[in-house]
């Protein structure tokens, strides 16, 4: 177990001096696992882009819970920038202190990707292969947070 974690040790303490290192997961647990890598970043603050549908069908429905059960118990905020659906209308209307904050994504021609991002790691969800990609590369990470930023400063509360 501990040579499983060893290359994620390791990127944590040398990001930008080694190599980028993007990994496929499979669906399900090992996504649920990642996710629970970007809730230790230092910010606290995780931000989601895109199609909250595909997203939470990659999850699952349960695993989707259990991410955002952790993600509030360990007070982490979550900046969502999604396009219209059920689900979007379902988080914007809870409370508060679910820390989490939607906005709607209404000036882009709608898509079924969406990504995760926190300070040092990124998720992209291509939920017709279905892939996901874990990206971690603090250049890639910040462009897609710099991108994110700017969208979510010219969107709909």
């Amino acid at each position: 177990q501990f040579q499983e974690f060893l290359p994620d040790l390791l990127t944590n303490y040398h990001q930008g001096d080694t190599p980028t290192k993007i990994r496929v997961l499979d669906r399900g647990s090992q996504v649920i696992e990642a996710s629970r890598h970007v809730f230790d970043d230092d910010k606290k603050e995780v931000l989601l882009f895109g199609s909250m549908e595909p997203y939470v069908s990659i999850l699952g429905e349960d695993g989707y819970h259990q991410i955002a059960a952790e993600r509030i118990e360990r007070g982490i905020t979550l900046k969502a920038l999604l396009f219209p659906g059920p689900i979007t209308d379902w988080m914007k209307s809870r409370p508060a202190s679910d820390g989490r904050e939607v906005r709607l994504l209404s000036n882009a021609d709608p898509f079924v990707t969406s990504f995760q991002s926190s300070t040092r790691a990124a998720f992209i969800f291509q939920p017709n292969v279905p892939l996901v990609l874990l990206i971690e590369d603090q250049f890639i990470v910040q462009m897609l947070r710099s991108m994110f930023m700017m969208l979510w400063k010219q969107a709909k509360t």
